[in-house]
Protein backbone atom coordinates (compact mmCIF):
# COMPACT_ATOMS: atom_id res chain seq x y z
CA UNK A 1 0.00 0.00 0.00
CA UNK A 2 1.46 3.49 -1.07
CA UNK A 3 0.64 5.76 1.44
CA UNK A 4 1.14 9.26 1.72
CA UNK A 5 0.55 11.08 4.61
CA UNK A 6 3.18 13.20 5.30
CA UNK A 7 2.69 12.98 9.23
CA UNK A 8 3.19 9.77 9.71
CA UNK A 9 6.80 8.73 10.91
CA UNK A 10 6.88 5.18 11.84
CA UNK A 11 7.07 2.04 10.44
CA UNK A 12 7.08 -1.51 12.50
CA UNK A 13 10.29 -3.78 12.65
CA UNK A 14 7.96 -5.96 15.05
CA UNK A 15 4.79 -5.35 15.53
CA UNK A 16 4.28 -7.24 18.83
CA UNK A 17 7.28 -6.00 20.74
CA UNK A 18 5.35 -2.81 22.09
CA UNK A 19 2.23 -3.66 22.78
CA UNK A 20 2.93 -3.14 26.55
CA UNK A 21 2.58 1.16 26.33
CA UNK A 22 -1.15 0.93 25.12
CA UNK A 23 -3.40 -1.37 27.21
CA UNK A 24 -2.91 -4.09 29.85
CA UNK A 25 -2.80 -7.51 27.65
CA UNK A 26 -2.76 -11.14 29.07
CA UNK A 27 -1.42 -14.62 27.71
CA UNK A 28 -3.64 -17.20 28.01
CA UNK A 29 -3.44 -20.95 26.73
CA UNK A 30 -5.53 -22.65 24.33
CA UNK A 31 -7.18 -25.66 26.06
CA UNK A 32 -5.38 -28.51 25.18
CA UNK A 33 -2.60 -26.62 24.02
CA UNK A 34 -3.32 -26.54 20.55
CA UNK A 35 -5.54 -23.99 18.61
CA UNK A 36 -8.95 -24.61 17.32
CA UNK A 37 -8.95 -22.26 15.28
CA UNK A 38 -7.94 -23.14 11.73
CA UNK A 39 -5.91 -21.37 9.38
CA UNK A 40 -7.28 -18.15 7.78
CA UNK A 41 -6.30 -19.36 4.36
CA UNK A 42 -4.96 -22.95 2.85
CA UNK A 43 -1.04 -23.24 3.46
CA UNK A 44 -0.39 -26.86 4.16
CA UNK A 45 0.42 -29.35 0.87
CA UNK A 46 -2.43 -31.11 -0.81
CA UNK A 47 0.05 -34.37 -0.63
CA UNK A 48 3.49 -35.63 0.27
CA UNK A 49 6.39 -33.85 -0.75
CA UNK A 50 9.41 -36.39 0.11
CA UNK A 51 12.92 -35.13 0.24
CA UNK A 52 12.08 -31.61 -0.29
CA UNK A 53 15.55 -30.34 0.76
CA UNK A 54 16.86 -32.27 -1.49
CA UNK A 55 14.60 -32.08 -4.28
CA UNK A 56 14.79 -27.97 -4.32
CA UNK A 57 18.90 -28.63 -4.27
CA UNK A 58 18.47 -31.06 -7.38
CA UNK A 59 15.73 -28.80 -9.46
CA UNK A 60 18.32 -25.81 -8.91
CA UNK A 61 21.54 -27.74 -10.04
CA UNK A 62 19.53 -28.54 -13.29
CA UNK A 63 18.24 -25.46 -13.60
CA UNK A 64 22.31 -23.84 -13.59
CA UNK A 65 23.23 -26.77 -15.66
CA UNK A 66 20.21 -26.94 -18.13
CA UNK A 67 18.18 -23.61 -18.58
CA UNK A 68 18.66 -22.31 -21.98
CA UNK A 69 20.00 -18.54 -20.82
CA UNK A 70 23.37 -18.36 -19.37
CA UNK A 71 22.08 -15.34 -17.40
CA UNK A 72 20.44 -17.54 -14.63
CA UNK A 73 22.32 -17.23 -11.81
CA UNK A 74 22.00 -18.94 -8.18
CA UNK A 75 21.24 -16.11 -6.30
CA UNK A 76 18.46 -15.30 -9.16
CA UNK A 77 17.21 -18.64 -8.08
CA UNK A 78 17.58 -18.19 -4.15
CA UNK A 79 15.44 -15.08 -4.60
CA UNK A 80 12.64 -16.35 -6.38
CA UNK A 81 12.30 -19.60 -4.27
CA UNK A 82 11.99 -16.41 -1.10
CA UNK A 83 9.50 -14.90 -3.13
CA UNK A 84 8.06 -18.08 -3.87
CA UNK A 85 8.17 -18.76 -0.27
CA UNK A 86 6.32 -15.51 0.58
CA UNK A 87 3.36 -15.89 -1.75
CA UNK A 88 2.65 -18.81 -0.34
CA UNK A 89 1.93 -17.57 2.81
CA UNK A 90 -0.13 -14.46 1.79
CA UNK A 91 -3.63 -15.17 1.46
CA UNK A 92 -4.95 -15.60 -2.08
CA UNK A 93 -6.82 -12.41 -2.38
CA UNK A 94 -3.65 -10.86 -1.51
CA UNK A 95 -0.88 -12.77 -3.04
CA UNK A 96 1.77 -9.67 -2.44
CA UNK A 97 0.76 -8.76 1.21
CA UNK A 98 4.10 -11.02 2.40
CA UNK A 99 7.17 -9.20 0.40
CA UNK A 100 10.81 -9.09 0.47
CA UNK A 101 12.25 -5.85 0.58
CA UNK A 102 15.90 -4.68 -0.87
CA UNK A 103 17.35 -1.82 1.62
CA UNK A 104 16.14 0.69 -0.77
CA UNK A 105 13.12 0.05 -0.96
CA UNK A 106 12.82 -0.87 2.93
CA UNK A 107 13.93 2.96 3.00
CA UNK A 108 11.17 4.05 0.97
CA UNK A 109 8.78 2.95 3.59
CA UNK A 110 10.68 3.55 6.44
CA UNK A 111 9.00 6.94 6.62
CA UNK A 112 5.37 6.07 6.68
CA UNK A 113 3.55 3.11 7.78
CA UNK A 114 3.46 0.91 4.40
CA UNK A 115 3.97 3.76 2.26
CA UNK A 116 5.84 7.38 1.48
CA UNK A 117 5.69 10.82 1.65
CA UNK A 118 4.46 12.80 -1.11
CA UNK A 119 2.89 16.26 -1.47
CA UNK A 120 -0.10 15.47 -3.41
CA UNK A 121 -2.53 13.73 -0.91
CA UNK A 122 -3.05 10.38 -2.46
CA UNK A 123 -3.00 6.91 -0.85
CA UNK A 124 -2.43 4.56 -3.45
CA UNK A 125 -2.30 0.79 -3.77
CA UNK A 126 -0.35 -0.86 -6.16
CA UNK A 127 -2.06 -3.60 -8.62
CA UNK A 128 0.71 -5.96 -9.70
CA UNK A 129 -1.19 -7.49 -12.22
CA UNK A 130 -1.33 -4.15 -14.91
CA UNK A 131 0.89 -1.82 -12.92
CA UNK A 132 -1.58 0.81 -12.67
CA UNK A 133 -2.72 2.45 -9.29
CA UNK A 134 -5.90 2.64 -7.87
CA UNK A 135 -6.72 5.75 -5.34
CA UNK A 136 -7.89 4.23 -1.71
CA UNK A 137 -8.06 7.78 0.04
CA UNK A 138 -7.89 11.42 -0.58
CA UNK A 139 -6.33 13.63 1.96
CA UNK A 140 -8.58 16.89 2.57
CA UNK A 141 -6.93 20.02 2.19
CA UNK A 142 -3.96 18.35 -0.26
CA UNK A 143 -4.10 19.31 -3.89
CA UNK A 144 -5.62 16.32 -5.02
CA UNK A 145 -8.90 17.27 -2.81
CA UNK A 146 -11.93 17.61 -5.69
CA UNK A 147 -9.70 16.23 -8.52
CA UNK A 148 -9.47 12.64 -8.06
CA UNK A 149 -12.26 10.16 -6.31
CA UNK A 150 -11.89 7.18 -4.55
CA UNK A 151 -11.31 4.26 -7.06
CA UNK A 152 -9.51 5.88 -9.65
CA UNK A 153 -6.97 4.20 -11.53
CA UNK A 154 -3.88 5.94 -12.52
CA UNK A 155 -2.01 4.10 -15.51
CA UNK A 156 0.50 6.56 -16.54
CA UNK A 157 2.39 9.49 -14.07
CA UNK A 158 4.27 12.23 -16.39
CA UNK A 159 3.37 10.68 -19.19
CA UNK A 160 4.89 7.34 -18.26
CA UNK A 161 3.44 4.05 -18.20
CA UNK A 162 3.68 2.12 -14.62
CA UNK A 163 3.82 -1.23 -16.47
CA UNK A 164 6.36 -3.20 -15.02
CA UNK A 165 6.70 -0.62 -12.16
CA UNK A 166 8.05 -1.66 -8.83
CA UNK A 167 7.37 0.58 -5.37
CA UNK A 168 10.86 2.06 -5.63
CA UNK A 169 10.40 3.16 -8.90
CA UNK A 170 7.16 4.33 -8.62
CA UNK A 171 8.04 6.33 -5.18
CA UNK A 172 10.76 8.02 -7.21
CA UNK A 173 8.31 8.99 -9.64
CA UNK A 174 6.22 10.87 -7.20
CA UNK A 175 8.40 12.81 -5.48
CA UNK A 176 9.34 16.25 -6.35
CA UNK A 177 9.82 19.60 -5.23
CA UNK A 178 7.73 21.78 -3.56
CA UNK A 179 5.99 24.01 -5.78
CA UNK A 180 6.75 21.73 -8.66
CA UNK A 181 4.14 20.15 -11.38
CA UNK A 182 2.98 16.10 -11.82
CA UNK A 183 0.39 14.84 -14.42
CA UNK A 184 -1.78 11.56 -13.81
CA UNK A 185 -3.20 9.87 -16.69
CA UNK A 186 -6.75 8.45 -14.92
CA UNK A 187 -9.48 6.02 -16.06
CA UNK A 188 -12.86 6.96 -13.65
CA UNK A 189 -15.06 4.31 -15.22
CA UNK A 190 -14.79 4.52 -19.15
CA UNK A 191 -13.50 8.13 -19.42
CA UNK A 192 -9.63 8.89 -19.21
CA UNK A 193 -8.29 11.76 -18.69
CA UNK A 194 -5.65 14.24 -17.47
CA UNK A 195 -5.09 15.60 -13.75
CA UNK A 196 -2.36 17.94 -13.10
CA UNK A 197 -1.64 18.53 -9.55
CA UNK A 198 0.85 21.24 -8.06
CA UNK A 199 3.26 19.44 -5.18
CA UNK A 200 2.58 21.41 -1.38
CA UNK A 201 2.75 20.86 2.05
CA UNK A 202 -0.70 20.44 3.34
CA UNK A 203 -1.94 19.83 6.91
CA UNK A 204 -3.88 16.01 6.84
CA UNK A 205 -6.79 16.40 9.36
CA UNK A 206 -7.84 12.80 10.07
CA UNK A 207 -11.18 13.77 12.24
CA UNK A 208 -13.48 15.79 11.73
CA UNK A 209 -17.15 16.87 14.08
CA UNK A 210 -20.22 17.77 13.05
CA UNK A 211 -22.92 18.58 15.75
CA UNK A 212 -26.83 18.53 15.37
CA UNK A 213 -29.54 18.59 17.69
CA UNK A 214 -27.23 17.50 20.45
CA UNK A 215 -25.67 14.65 18.31
CA UNK A 216 -22.39 14.19 16.93
CA UNK A 217 -21.07 13.10 13.07
CA UNK A 218 -17.54 12.14 13.77
CA UNK A 219 -15.52 11.31 10.62
CA UNK A 220 -12.54 9.49 11.06
CA UNK A 221 -10.54 9.10 7.40
CA UNK A 222 -7.54 7.22 8.36
CA UNK A 223 -6.07 5.76 11.04
CA UNK A 224 -2.81 7.58 11.53
CA UNK A 225 -0.03 8.68 14.65
CA UNK A 226 -2.26 10.56 17.21
CA UNK A 227 -5.33 10.02 15.83
CA UNK A 228 -6.10 8.24 18.94
CA UNK A 229 -5.54 11.08 21.22
CA UNK A 230 -7.15 13.45 18.87
CA UNK A 231 -10.29 10.94 19.24
CA UNK A 232 -10.37 10.83 23.11
CA UNK A 233 -9.79 14.57 23.39
CA UNK A 234 -12.67 14.93 21.02
CA UNK A 235 -14.51 12.71 23.00
CA UNK A 236 -14.06 14.61 26.11
CA UNK A 237 -14.61 17.80 25.07
CA UNK A 238 -18.32 16.40 23.63
CA UNK A 239 -19.32 14.89 26.48
CA UNK A 240 -18.23 17.91 28.88
CA UNK A 241 -20.65 19.42 26.24
CA UNK A 242 -23.72 16.93 26.80
CA UNK A 243 -23.78 14.87 23.61
CA UNK A 244 -24.26 11.86 24.03
CA UNK A 245 -25.26 10.09 20.68
CA UNK A 246 -23.04 9.68 18.21
CA UNK A 247 -22.23 8.83 14.50
CA UNK A 248 -19.06 7.84 13.85
CA UNK A 249 -18.09 7.31 9.73
CA UNK A 250 -15.58 5.15 9.11
CA UNK A 251 -16.17 4.90 5.49
CA UNK A 252 -13.19 4.61 3.10
CA UNK A 253 -11.34 3.95 6.24
CA UNK A 254 -8.45 1.90 5.06
CA UNK A 255 -6.93 1.59 8.39
CA UNK A 256 -3.03 2.28 8.96
CA UNK A 257 -1.25 2.06 12.30
CA UNK A 258 -1.96 -1.07 13.75
CA UNK A 259 -1.61 0.27 17.61
CA UNK A 260 -3.73 4.07 17.00
CA UNK A 261 -6.69 0.74 16.00
CA UNK A 262 -6.84 -0.56 19.37
CA UNK A 263 -6.42 3.24 21.28
CA UNK A 264 -9.20 4.14 19.71
CA UNK A 265 -11.19 1.58 20.38
CA UNK A 266 -9.80 1.91 24.16
CA UNK A 267 -10.87 5.57 24.35
CA UNK A 268 -14.68 3.94 24.54
CA UNK A 269 -14.14 0.62 26.16
CA UNK A 270 -14.43 0.79 29.79
CA UNK A 271 -11.41 -1.02 31.99
CA UNK A 272 -11.06 -4.72 31.41
CA UNK A 273 -12.77 -4.73 27.95
CA UNK A 274 -10.94 -7.34 25.76
CA UNK A 275 -10.46 -5.13 22.51
CA UNK A 276 -8.89 -7.58 20.55
CA UNK A 277 -7.60 -10.86 20.06
CA UNK A 278 -4.50 -11.80 18.43
CA UNK A 279 -3.73 -16.04 17.90
CA UNK A 280 0.50 -15.84 17.28
CA UNK A 281 2.59 -19.15 16.25
CA UNK A 282 2.97 -20.75 20.42
CA UNK A 283 -0.98 -20.88 20.32
CA UNK A 284 -1.44 -18.57 22.68
CA UNK A 285 -4.09 -16.30 22.40
CA UNK A 286 -2.50 -12.52 23.14
CA UNK A 287 -5.84 -10.45 24.75
CA UNK A 288 -5.48 -6.67 24.27
CA UNK A 289 -7.17 -5.35 27.41
CA UNK A 290 -8.59 -1.66 28.24
CA UNK A 291 -7.24 0.41 30.43
CA UNK A 292 -9.26 3.21 30.37
CA UNK A 293 -11.26 3.96 33.85
CA UNK A 294 -12.96 6.88 32.28
CA UNK A 295 -14.34 5.82 29.53
CA UNK A 296 -16.82 8.20 28.04
CA UNK A 297 -20.71 6.66 27.81
CA UNK A 298 -21.93 7.43 24.40
CA UNK A 299 -24.97 6.01 22.43
CA UNK A 300 -23.49 5.05 18.98
CA UNK A 301 -23.83 3.87 15.71
CA UNK A 302 -20.64 3.00 13.68
CA UNK A 303 -20.81 3.86 9.67
CA UNK A 304 -18.86 0.75 7.48
CA UNK A 305 -18.20 0.26 3.65
CA UNK A 306 -15.89 -2.16 1.66
CA UNK A 307 -13.14 0.33 1.91
CA UNK A 308 -13.48 -0.11 6.05
CA UNK A 309 -10.15 -2.29 6.92
CA UNK A 310 -7.70 -3.06 9.12
CA UNK A 311 -7.06 -0.84 12.05
CA UNK A 312 -10.41 0.84 11.34
CA UNK A 313 -12.10 -3.16 11.44
CA UNK A 314 -10.55 -3.87 14.57
CA UNK A 315 -12.63 -0.13 16.45
CA UNK A 316 -15.51 -1.11 14.87
CA UNK A 317 -15.41 -4.90 15.48
CA UNK A 318 -14.72 -4.25 19.23
CA UNK A 319 -17.13 -1.44 19.98
CA UNK A 320 -20.29 -4.00 18.54
CA UNK A 321 -18.94 -7.40 20.29
CA UNK A 322 -19.30 -5.18 23.73
CA UNK A 323 -22.74 -3.96 22.23
CA UNK A 324 -21.40 0.12 22.63
CA UNK A 325 -22.17 0.34 18.99
CA UNK A 326 -24.33 -0.64 15.93
CA UNK A 327 -23.04 -0.39 12.25
CA UNK A 328 -24.87 0.86 9.47
CA UNK A 329 -23.86 0.49 5.89
CA UNK A 330 -21.94 -2.44 3.91
CA UNK A 331 -19.80 -5.23 4.46
CA UNK A 332 -16.55 -4.47 5.53
CA UNK A 333 -13.05 -4.79 3.44
CA UNK A 334 -12.44 -8.03 5.17
CA UNK A 335 -8.16 -8.11 6.88
CA UNK A 336 -8.03 -9.52 10.24
CA UNK A 337 -3.69 -9.78 10.20
CA UNK A 338 -0.99 -8.52 11.73
CA UNK A 339 2.00 -8.35 9.39
CA UNK A 340 5.65 -8.10 10.98
CA UNK A 341 8.89 -7.04 9.23
CA UNK A 342 12.36 -8.17 9.76
CA UNK A 343 15.91 -7.39 9.48
CA UNK A 344 17.64 -9.44 7.42
CA UNK A 345 21.44 -10.45 7.83
CA UNK A 346 22.00 -9.41 4.07
CA UNK A 347 20.46 -5.90 4.30
CA UNK A 348 16.75 -7.17 3.13
CA UNK A 349 13.81 -7.27 5.17
CA UNK A 350 11.01 -9.75 4.72
CA UNK A 351 7.08 -9.08 5.90
CA UNK A 352 4.90 -11.45 6.43
CA UNK A 353 1.96 -12.53 8.63
CA UNK A 354 2.63 -12.93 12.23
CA UNK A 355 -0.83 -13.02 13.63
CA UNK A 356 -4.44 -13.37 13.13
CA UNK A 357 -6.87 -10.91 14.35
CA UNK A 358 -9.98 -12.00 16.70
CA UNK A 359 -12.94 -9.84 17.98
CA UNK A 360 -13.86 -10.06 21.44
CA UNK A 361 -15.67 -13.03 21.06
CA UNK A 362 -13.76 -14.25 18.84
CA UNK A 363 -14.78 -14.41 15.39
CA UNK A 364 -12.43 -13.49 13.02
CA UNK A 365 -13.55 -11.52 9.71
CA UNK A 366 -10.77 -12.02 7.85
CA UNK A 367 -11.61 -12.43 3.83
CA UNK A 368 -15.34 -11.75 4.62
CA UNK A 369 -15.47 -8.26 6.61
CA UNK A 370 -17.34 -7.50 9.14
CA UNK A 371 -21.47 -7.46 8.20
CA UNK A 372 -23.35 -4.37 9.49
CA UNK A 373 -26.72 -4.57 11.32
CA UNK A 374 -28.53 -2.53 8.87
CA UNK A 375 -27.25 -3.37 5.21
CA UNK A 376 -27.48 0.05 3.28
CA UNK A 377 -25.75 0.30 0.08
CA UNK A 378 -24.17 3.84 -1.28
CA UNK A 379 -21.56 4.68 -3.63
CA UNK A 380 -18.28 4.89 -1.68
CA UNK A 381 -16.54 6.89 -4.85
CA UNK A 382 -19.14 9.65 -3.59
CA UNK A 383 -18.54 9.50 0.20
CA UNK A 384 -15.89 12.65 -0.16
CA UNK A 385 -18.47 14.55 -1.55
CA UNK A 386 -21.45 14.25 0.82
CA UNK A 387 -18.96 14.86 3.04
CA UNK A 388 -18.16 18.07 1.93
CA UNK A 389 -21.55 19.12 2.17
CA UNK A 390 -23.04 21.15 5.50
CA UNK A 391 -24.78 18.39 7.72
CA UNK A 392 -28.42 19.07 6.86
CA UNK A 393 -27.70 18.95 3.05
CA UNK A 394 -26.07 15.13 3.74
CA UNK A 395 -28.15 13.79 6.16
CA UNK A 396 -30.75 14.69 2.86
CA UNK A 397 -28.45 13.14 0.30
CA UNK A 398 -26.25 10.28 2.22
CA UNK A 399 -28.55 7.67 2.94
CA UNK A 400 -26.76 5.81 5.34
CA UNK A 401 -25.69 8.39 7.71
CA UNK A 402 -29.58 9.24 7.21
CA UNK A 403 -30.77 5.72 8.35
CA UNK A 404 -27.67 6.16 11.43
CA UNK A 405 -29.17 9.55 12.41
CA UNK A 406 -32.84 8.11 12.25
CA UNK A 407 -31.99 5.06 14.36
CA UNK A 408 -30.70 7.20 17.20
CA UNK A 409 -33.28 9.57 17.10
CA UNK A 410 -35.42 6.37 17.55
CA UNK A 411 -37.44 7.54 14.12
Amino acid sequence: MINPYPIMKKILLLITCTCCSLAAWAEQQIPGGKSQQPPLFPIELREEFPEAEQTFAEVKSRLLKHYYSDRLSEDALYYAAIQGMLRHVSPPSNKNLAQLWSPSQYRTFADVLQGVQTAIGLRLSLNQGDGSLTVQQISPNSPAEGQFAVHDRILRINGEPLRGKNHAGINQMLAGDIGTPITFTVVRDIEVFDITLTRRQFHVQNLSVKILDNLAYLTIKNVADNTAQELASTLSQLHKEGVNQLVIDLRNNGGGDFFEGLRMAESLLPKDDVILRILQQDQHIQNYVSTNAEAPAFEMIILVNQNTASSAEIFAAALRDHNKARLVGTRTHGKATVEGTYSLKNGYYAKFIIAAMYSPRGQSWHGKGLLPDYFIESDASRIDKLRALPLQQQLAADLQLATAWNLLKGK
